[in-house]
């Protein structure tokens, strides 16, 4: 079972989806409620990084989860996230295609 388009709908559309709404949309308020914007930004990011379990991966992810979760701050909406999420993902998974 896969092939590309199975890859393609699980990372670009069904992942982005599904982490913006559980880091940026339940986890970042909660966090931030209790202890702090920054405490806020800087856990729900560490945990979005720790989820991406490649290391090499980890080093993208952690500035994205950053970028994510002051851009919801900012807007108020997990949409925008959900969108940069999934292109971002797209272009991951092109460069994943054109290497192999």
């Amino acid at each position: 079972m896969g092939g590309f388009w199975y890859t393609f709908a699980i990372s670009v559309v069904l992942a982005p989806i599904i982490e913006e709404v559980v880091f940026r949309g339940i986890l970042f308020p909660a966090i931030s409620r209790r202890y702090g914007i920054v405490i806020g930004v800087v856990v729900s990011s560490l945990i979005f990084t720790l989820v991406h379990i490649n290391p090499i991966q980890m080093i993208s992810v952690l500035p994205l989860g950053i970028y994510l979760a002051i851009m919801y701050r900012r807007t108020g909406s997990i949409y925008p996230g959900i969108i940069l999420h999934a292109t971002w993902n797209f272009f991951v998974l092109m460069i994943a295609q054109t290497s192999v």
